[in-house]
C-alpha cells in the first residue's frame, strides 16, 4: 500500500513515542535494503487507520519509499484497535513505565468518553462502567503489568504535579518514586477526636424499688400514704400530690416502665 493513504490518528499514534536512536536504525536500514515484508504494519481494514507499526511507517517515510507492506484487521471499535496496538506492543518487549503510563491513560481516556467513536458496543461495556477496582484490574492484565501498578498510575495522573507527570513521561522518574513523592507531599489526615463520654444515665426509681429491702419498700408505701393527710401550703400541695399519685400508681401497676429519677424522690423526702 502507499504510505500516502496510511493514516494516523490518536491514540494510536500517541501510545508509543517514536525514539530516535530506533527510527535512525530503522531508517538507515531501510535505505539499504528497503521495507521487510516479514514486519508489515497492522491497519484498521475500510479505514486505513494505523493501528500497529508507527516507527516502522516513519522510517519508510524518511528513507524515501512509496509503498510498504501491510496487513488489515477488522476491529469492532476504538477499544478493541487500541487493545490489540497495545498486545502488539507488550508480546514484542518489555514496556517501560512511561509507556504503561500511556497505555493506562489512554485507556482511561477512551472509555470515560463511552469506548469509541465508531459503535454503540463499547458504551456498554462492562469495564466502561466498572468499578476503580475491577478496571484496574482488566486494564492491568492487557497491558501486562499489576493492579497495583495501575492504580498508582491513576493517582499520579491524578494528584501529582506537572513537573513530576513530564518526568515519568520522559522516563527520567520509575512510577513507583513519583508515587512514593506524591505520599510525601500530601499532608496526613488530623486525627479524630476521641469521642466525649456519655454522661452516666440517673438512677430510676425501678432500680432503687429492686434494690431496696423489703421494710423499705414498705416504710416508701405508707410514706406515700401518709403525704395525702398532711397539711401543705398551697403552693406545694398540688405538685407534690400530683407527684404522689403518679409513683404510687406506678409503683403498683407498671413497675416496668418507671423512669423517675433519683433527685425526684429525694425533693419529696425533703419535704416531708
Amino acid at each position: 500500500m502507499k504510505i500516502s493513504k496510511i493514516i494516523t490518528a490518536e491514540p494510536f499514534n500517541k501510545l508509543f513515542p517514536c525514539k530516535d536512536s530506533v527510527l535512525s536504525n530503522l531508517t538507515s536500514n531501510m535505505r539499504s535494503t528497503g521495507f521487510d515484508p516479514c514486519h508489515p504494519v497492522i491497519l484498521w481494514k475500510g479505514q486505513n487507520i494505523l493501528i500497529d507499526g508507527h516507527t516502522r511507517v516513519e522510517a519508510a517515510r524518511l528513507a524515501g519509499l512509496q509503498e510498504i507492506d501491510v496487513v488489515e484487521r477488522d476491529f469492532t471499535d476504538d477499544d478493541d484497535a487500541l487493545s490489540y496496538a497495545i498486545r502488539c506492543q507488550r508480546d514484542r518487549r518489555n514496556l517501560t513505565d512511561a509507556e504503561i503510563m500511556s497505555c493506562v491513560d489512554a485507556l482511561d481516556e477512551l472509555r470515560q468518553r463511552g469506548g469509541d467513536h465508531c459503535s454503540e458496543k463499547a458504551k456498554a461495556s462492562l469495564e466502561a462502567t466498572a468499578p476503580a477496582g475491577k478496571s484496574a484490574e482488566a486494564t492491568a492484565k492487557l497491558i501486562g503489568t499489576s493492579r497495583v501498578k495501575v492504580e498508582k498510575i491513576r493517582a499520579v495522573k491524578a494528584n501529582a504535579t506537572l513537573e513530576v507527570k513530564k518526568a515519568v513521561e520522559d522516563g527520567k522518574l520509575t512510577i513507583n518514586r513519583a508515587y512514593n513523592t506524591l505520599k510525601k507531599s500530601t499532608p496526613k489526615a488530623a486525627p479524630a477526636e476521641a469521642p466525649k463520654p456519655k454522661s452516666p444515665k440517673p438512677a430510676t426509681l425501678r432500680s432503687l424499688w429492686i434494690s431496696a429491702t423489703k421494710d423499705e419498700r414498705a416504710r416508701f408505701l405508707a410514706w406515700v400514704d401518709q403525704e395525702r393527710a398532711k397539711d401543705l401550703p398551697k403552693a406545694e400541695e398540688s405538685d407534690v400530690y400530683a407527684v404522689v399519685r403518679k409513683l404510687k400508681r406506678i409503683l403498683k401497676q407498671r413497675p416496668q416502665s418507671l423512669q423517675y429519677a433519683v433527685g425526684e424522690i429525694k425533693s419529696l423526702e425533703a419535704r416531708r
